[in-house]
């Protein structure tokens, strides 16, 4: 017997029993609430991906006030196919609900600022040519659980790189 009264052996394989149990609590609390994890994304080597090809395209060729709509509606781009990525990854259901808003969210406002920059210059509809394909091998990639394979890096390298053109 120890000095508190219990067993030798009782008191760490109680206290090893308590931490597993309040880990697990921690990772339940998490689950259910996910708070930014289903917002922002946490592949932070994307985020410059997403501001220098456009920085280098206005050094280019000039900065547009066209450019103020497209880059917005290209980040919002990007945040819609993280969304649907992270839907299209997620098997369950729970899970899947977690994810729809902000998937409504961006989806929406990526829809809406694509039509309004199309409709101030209608123009920009060419570069469809060469971005569908490329944004349709990363959601195939993604689909079939390669998110991080080559194909999709180089689609996704491709596109961004596409976007100092379009800028």
């Amino acid at each position: 017997m120890l000095a508190t009264g219990r067993p030798r052996g009782a008191t760490e394989s109680a206290t090893v029993r308590e931490r597993i149990e309040a880990a697990k609590a921690e990772q339940e609390r998490i689950r259910r609430r996910p708070g930014r994890k289903a917002w922002v994304p946490n592949q932070h080597g994307a985020y410059s991906m997403l501001v220098l090809p456009p920085i280098i395209g206005w050094i280019v060729g000039g900065f547009s006030w066209v450019n103020l709509l497209v880059l917005p509606a290209w980040w919002g781009g990007y945040l819609t196919y993280w969304s649907w990525s992270q839907w299209l990854r997620t098997r369950s259901a729970r899970k899947r609900a977690i994810i729809m808003l902000p998937l409504l969210v961006y989806t929406g406002w990526t829809a809406s600022l694509a039509l309004i920059t199309l409709l101030v210059a209608p123009y920009l509809i060419q570069w469809a040519v060469p971005l569908l394909p490329l944004f349709a091998i990363a959601l195939w990639e993604v689909w079939r659980g390669r998110e991080r394979s080559l194909p999709s890096g180089l689609a996704t390298t491709a596109a961004d790189n596409i976007i100092a053109a379009v800028t």
